[in-house]
């Protein structure tokens, strides 16, 4: 089920790319007060787009084949300006490479050798920002350079801003096929289809609770959490959850029902994707426990309601649904705390999917 909920009066317009295969939405009436909360999703000439930010602060320091570094703010639009990098020379023989943080301002002091000289290489830099908590907190870096770093004065990032939203390469996995600066020119109308308040309100309305990847965590076994290639080749990326063949492995969550579920059936769908050219069967156990008024207000406590079945691998790059009713006892199950586990049984003779199973993502709704 989809929903295409225009934001009323609201209109937007694509400007100039930052990059060959970027996008940036311009939101023509400014204040950004309809998206505060990503993401957002568009659509340019019938095309759906899900954009996760706003355009970040950023940065350039260093020579370009030497040391040509990219700095860009954690947090998107306007609250990353001012935050700012200084590439410190210590001055002394025989420094190690450090970092400090103060306020907004991230300090490196670069490593120098016996003689002085500075020997902190690119590589050094990003690996040392990425295990400093607090840096890393403010900014991140990338670069294509290898070289030795050159210090650099305080520079300030910039340009972050709440009122053009940012579309990357690959849209992170979301975006419509095709979706490029060069199908879709500056200056053509974008409309703003639904924003995450909007999207909450109507799942509340439809009793439908959408369930990520990213929400779940291991139970059992060896699922990972993995970047999965939609497509043969080139294709656009996602996280999902690979269940390995032969091998049991169940990921789990608690999430909060919401007080529209007011019956004790509840529907579950999985959507998942195949690799491989295998059409055999793979076999899925789902294990639910939800508060119910007739056994107390906690969900250790509760009967687990447990359901097992096949569904059919969908053969190569494709994806598949799995559905399946769990049915709780009492009157009604009533919003507050569940635990869901969804397990591939990949041990049992019942499997017959040798490929692996990528769990993409599970949705919940009160059964009729």
């Amino acid at each position: 089920m989809g929903f295409h909920f225009p934001v009323n009066n609201y209109r937007a317009t694509l400007g100039a790319p930052l990059a060959p295969n970027d996008l940036q939405i311009v939101l023509d009436e400014g204040g950004g007060g309809p998206l505060t909360r990503m993401p957002c999703f568009v659509s340019i000439e019938d095309e759906i787009i899900e954009v996760r930010e706003r355009k970040r602060a950023h940065a350039m320091t260093g020579a370009e084949g030497t040391d040509r570094t990219y700095w860009i703010a954690v947090q998107d639009g306007d609250a990353g300006n001012g935050v700012s990098i200084t590439l410190a020379d210590p001055g002394v023989n025989s420094s190690p490479l450090s970092i400090a943080v103060n306020g907004n301002a991230v300090t490196v002091n670069l490593a120098t050798d016996e003689n002085g000289d500075l020997a902190s290489t690119v590589d050094d830099i990003l690996t040392a920002l990425a295990a400093n908590v607090a840096a890393s907190g403010l900014l991140f870096a990338f670069s294509e350079d290898s070289g030795v770093v050159s210090a650099a004065a305080e520079t300030v990032l910039s340009g972050g801003d709440n009122d053009i939203l940012y579309v990357t390469e690959d849209y992170d996995g979301r975006g419509a096929q095709g979706t490029t600066p060069s199908s879709h020119s500056a200056g053509a109308s974008v409309d703003i289809r639904c924003t995450a308040e909007h999207l909450s309100e109507l799942q509340m309305i439809a009793g439908i609770h959408t369930l990520y990847p990213s929400q779940f965590a291991v139970h059992s076994g060896t699922p990972s959490l993995d970047t999965l290639e939609v497509g043969a080749s080139g294709g656009h990326k996602t996280k999902a959850w690979k269940f390995a063949p032969s091998e049991d492995g169940a990921t789990s969550l608690l999430f909060i029902l919401l007080p529209t579920f007011r019956g004790r059936r509840l529907k579950v769908l999985l959507f998942w994707y195949s690799k491989a050219e295998d059409t055999g069967d793979c076999l899925w156990t789902l294990r639910g426990k939800a508060m119910n008024w007739m056994f107390g207000p906690t969900v250790g406590g509760q009967p687990e309601v447990v359901v097992t079945d096949v569904c059919g691998a969908p053969g190569p790059e494709q994806i598949t649904m799995f559905e399946t009713t769990l049915e709780f006892p009492g009157v009604g199950i009533g919003g507050g705390p569940m635990t869901l586990v969804i397990e591939r049984d990949g041990a049992s003779a019942e499997d017959t999917f040798t490929g692996d199973a990528w769990l993409a993502e599970a949705v919940v709704l009160e059964a009729e």
